[in-house]
């Protein structure tokens, strides 16, 4: 269930292991995302154009590629979605740059911090939980 990746994330949380934990929370986050927007979250494609937003939103049409240009008219559904719900796509583009921070050694603009990574996870962790009872989405 999509509740098992918010109570393996908070393990990860709790024990230490924080590249899991966002990596956990990203995954669980798309997934829940893809059910509430109604598409399939184990579809890859579904999942790789919720994944993908924050990016492709800044883009040009014309400039997307993928599942997003394969399936444009749902992936502007998608955007049009994430939009109107600004946190939704706030807490995904700040959870997608900490773990590509995490998972890329920092090699980027603006590298965090490594003691920042267990606290900006667990505040993840917090924003997800309180987005999710916020919309009262049952998982």
């Amino acid at each position: 269930s999509l509740l098992n990746g918010l109570h393996g994330a908070r393990f990860c949380i709790e024990h230490g292991l924080t590249q899991q934990a966002i990596t956990i929370l990203r995954e669980t986050l798309v997934s829940v995302m893809c059910r509430v927007l109604g598409l399939n979250w184990e579809n890859q494609e579904d999942r790789e154009i919720v994944s993908s937003i924050p990016s492709l939103k800044q883009r040009p049409e014309t400039e997307w590629h993928g599942a997003a240009a394969e399936h444009r008219e749902k992936t502007k559904m998608v955007i049009e979605a994430m939009q109107s719900d600004g946190a939704s796509l706030s807490i995904l583009k700040n959870l997608l740059n900490i773990r590509n921070d995490i998972n890329h050694a920092g090699i980027n603009e603006n590298p965090a911090a490594a003691k920042k990574f267990r606290k900006n996870a667990e505040a993840l962790y917090r924003e997800i939980v309180a987005w999710i009872e916020q919309k009262q989405i049952d998982l």
